[in-house]
């Protein structure tokens, strides 16, 4: 396959590849699964097959003019609709702008396509504009919905939608692939790869964000918790909950800590189940919760106590 470095996904490419083949590509699909897994990749590939002259039962040449440009996201009929900077949804005037265009003939263009990132965080106004255009698809126009959260969408979308749902990558598949680019040894490629849950994207993000450093940090805070007084943990937890992005990180890795400690208790050792569970509770309650404006200082100063004490 023609799949320009896409990781996993072969099934799906291949029914895409089918549908364009047969012309049988619907006007509106929807992309569902966890974030990070390549599903705007997949669409851009989608769009290039959709536009390619070559195309051929291997894919789209990924060579050809349409091609490189839409693999450089500057083809003028080939777009990608994402939230503006700092805002916390897609508004409805993003939606105006993509039905005028829609309503214009194609000039560059086989197919036009326009992809939706995060659809879940259309506006309530945005969705009901969208729904329109859905129940009027326009001929040459493909609309692709992306999202990780499918039921926040409104079901009339959905119904009107052709659904595609993606599954995480193999771990194997993100562990070789991070020892490739990143040059990791096997042991942090495979911490990384489960961490992830799959995701090469969240991978990446890590990396970025410096995983591993705070990793280590975590565990040495951790090993101690027990000899450190209360000036130390309410210290550690205002650190670790000054930045609402990287405390999201801090709550990700003290899940996978306590979570993996949980599953590797030997059989038959002494322990309070209860308290571990609680612990895991309050952390997953924890990022359920940092959707509204917690205090994440205190709720880090429950957890650390919490273990501490446990």
């Amino acid at each position: 396959m023609n799949n320009s470095g896409i990781i996993g996904h072969k099934d799906i490419i291949a029914r895409l590849y089918e549908a364009v083949k047969n012309r049988h590509v619907a006007s509106a699909l929807l992309f569902s699964g966890p974030d990070g897994i390549g599903k705007k990749r997949v669409a851009l590939h989608l769009a290039q097959a959709l536009n390619c002259r070559q195309f051929s039962a291997q894919g789209p040449c990924l060579i050809c003019t349409s091609c490189r440009k839409i693999a450089a996201q500057n083809h003028s009929e080939i777009k990608i609709i994402t939230k503006e900077e700092k805002a916390k949804n897609l508004k409805i005037e993003q939606i105006f702008q993509l039905r005028a265009e829609i309503a214009l003939r194609p000039v560059e263009a086989l197919k036009k396509v326009y992809i939706i990132d995060d659809a879940h965080i259309l506006t309530k106004d945005a969705a009901n504009c969208l729904l329109k255009t859905l129940e009027e698809p326009p001929l040459n126009t493909l609309i692709i919905l992306i999202t990780a959260n499918p039921s926040a969408l409104l079901l009339t979308i959905r119904s009107r939608c052709q659904k595609v749902e993606f599954k995480p990558l193999p771990a194997q598949e993100v562990r070789r692939r991070l020892k490739e680019e990143g040059q990791l040894e096997d042991s942090k490629a495979a911490f990384l790869a489960d961490f992830s849950g799959g995701s090469m994207g969240l991978a990446q993000t890590y990396l970025e964000k410096g995983i591993f450093e705070k990793k280590a940090e975590l565990a040495d805070f951790l090993q101690g918790l027990n000899e450190t007084d209360m000036a130390g943990v309410l210290s550690q937890a205002q650190t670790f909950g000054r930045d609402r992005e990287q405390a999201k990180i801090w709550l990700d890795l003290l899940l996978y800590t306590c979570t993996q400690r949980f599953k590797n208790l030997p059989q038959g050792q002494a322990r309070d189940y209860q308290q571990d569970e609680e612990i895991i509770d309050l952390i997953l309650r924890a990022k359920k919760d940092m959707a509204f404006n917690i205090n994440l200082q205190l709720v880090l100063e429950n957890i650390f106590l919490r273990m501490k004490h446990a």
